[in-house]
């Protein structure tokens, strides 16, 4: 029983021995750990501050208009009115022949085609024009200018309402400077290329104040022609041709009698006459 005992003793005493230097190499071990590297500085990210609306700048001003409207005077119409007699520039004419008169008597203007009359000129019989301008786009005639028989403005007559710059001859027109179409027009060339699904469309845009027809006749993969009614009168105003070669050209009947009397090829930034 004695030597058993004291081999009971001696495994206790190199038991608590091992544990104690496990114990304290554990601790040195620990010690001597390599401390983790800081977390780096936050930086502050700057955000651009988000640009603020910028407002619209004044159009320049510009006689362009007037100079050619008054140059209308004593033109003979042929009929009692000329619908978008400048068809094709970015700002449109009526002009009107009322009956007993054999010149054109009255016009009315549209500087940016929003179907808003700017100005209505009258044409008087002694060869003064009176304009009259509606100076807030809204059809309110509030500013008057009168023209003498001469061809001189009263005062500085041609300097409102304010207008874009002159644009360059439809012929020389580029994108930089080609005037923005009117609805209508920018519908009709959305259709150049495109499978019409049929052999009609009408009324392709239900609910616009125009009415447009797309065609694509027998042979044809795409639409190649249109027709536009733009007061919905049932008379056709333009017809469209879209080419297999890539052209687009536009027959218009200004006095919207279904004569067409002008015709028009698109460039591909501005509408060019076209001599057919």
């Amino acid at each position: 029983m004695l030597a058993g005992d004291m081999k009971l003793k001696t495994f206790l005493l190199l038991a608590g021995g091992l544990g104690a230097l496990a114990a304290v190499g554990g601790g040195y071990w620990w010690s001597q750990r390599p401390e983790p590297p800081p977390p780096p500085p936050a930086v502050a990210v700057q955000k651009s501050p988000a640009p603020s609306p910028t407002a619209p700048t004044a159009q320049a001003s510009s006689s362009s208009h007037v100079d050619r409207l008054a140059a209308e005077a004593g033109r003979a119409l042929g009929g009692d009115k000329v619908k978008d007699a400048w068809s094709g520039d970015r700002v449109k004419v009526n002009l009107y022949q009322d009956s007993g008169h054999g010149t054109v008597n009255r016009a009315k203007v549209d500087l940016d085609r929003d179907e808003k009359w700017d100005e209505k000129w009258t044409f008087h019989d002694d060869g003064s024009i009176t304009r009259q301008v509606a100076p807030a786009d809204d059809e309110q005639y509030t500013v008057e200018h009168q023209r003498s028989a001469s061809g001189s403005w009263d005062g500085d007559a041609q300097e409102a309402p304010p207008e874009a710059a002159p644009e360059a001859a439809p012929e020389a027109a580029s994108s930089a400077t080609a005037p923005a179409l009117p609805d209508w027009q920018q519908e009709a060339l959305s259709w150049a290329g495109k499978p019409v699904g049929s052999e009609k469309i009408k009324d392709a845009r239900k609910g616009r104040s125009w009415k447009i027809n797309v065609y694509q006749d027998a042979g044809h993969s795409t639409a190649n022609r249109a027709k536009l009614d733009l007061d919905r009168d049932d008379k056709w105003d333009e017809k469209w041709t879209f080419h297999d070669d890539g052209r687009i050209t536009r027959e218009v009947a200004p006095a919207d009698d279904e004569q067409y009397t002008q015709a028009w090829a698109w460039s591909g930034t501005a509408w060019t006459e076209d001599p057919r």
